[in-house]
């Protein structure tokens, strides 16, 4: 039976976290680990795209899944002394012993139950002490940048982005000016080719 490598959530205590903001739907896959099978009990945002788009990620991982055939559970391949043996890069993984198994289609329905689905631009109060905003990203459909602002600072987190003109709607960039503080997920120093110019290019040859 197949089993997944999950984020790292061992230096992060679930209880204590008050609200978990989505920003695409390819983020998302392991949201029902943390909804239901940890004691997280904060609110969770996404935009209605990232949701919906989610679901259909998570529902097609599920029954992908359930037309495995269904063979006993294999343990004793994560012991540490046979794990040495495997073929890389699964030897080089120190927490095999922590992968699970799938969730089911019931834990995908009730951790979707469980999400906020917001607009973009649309403010938040966020138990008082922030207004939450999402705008968008450009990466995808209903991809979103976070922005917090109290009445002291103003903090953006900026997830996978993009300016290229495609179908989601544009980076948003005017949220994000005058920001105190911007959090990154990850820069890249090679720019990407424009769909736009390559289908032109494209077309010119056929």
């Amino acid at each position: 039976m197949p089993e997944f490598r999950l984020p790292e959530m061992g230096f992060l205590d679930l209880l204590n976290v008050d609200a978990i903001l989505i920003s695409n739907f390819y983020s998302m896959l392991a949201l029902p680990y943390i909804t239901e099978r940890c004691e997280f009990n904060g609110k969770i945002y996404a935009t209605e795209p990232t949701l919906q788009m989610g679901k259909l990620l998570m529902e097609e991982l599920v029954l992908y899944n359930e037309r495995i055939s269904k063979s006993n559970s294999a343990a004793e391949w994560k012991q540490p002394d046979i794990i040495r043996f495997l073929p890389s890069p699964l030897n080089s993984f120190g927490d095999i012993a922590a992968w699970k198994s799938l969730y089911s289609m019931k834990e995908v329905e009730a951790c979707l139950s469980k999400v906020q689905a917001v607009r973009h631009l649309e403010k938040l109060d966020l138990f008082g002490a922030f207004n939450v905003t999402a705008a968008s990203s450009g990466f995808c459909l209903g991809s979103s940048n976070w922005i917090l602002e109290s009445p002291y600072e103003k903090i953006s987190y900026l997830s996978s982005s993009s300016n290229f003109s495609t179908h989601p709607m544009p980076l948003d960039q005017e949220a994000l000016k005058k920001s105190d503080v911007v959090i990154l997920t990850g820069l890249s120093q090679v720019p990407y080719a424009n769909p736009d110019q390559l289908v032109t290019e494209l077309c010119k040859n056929l």
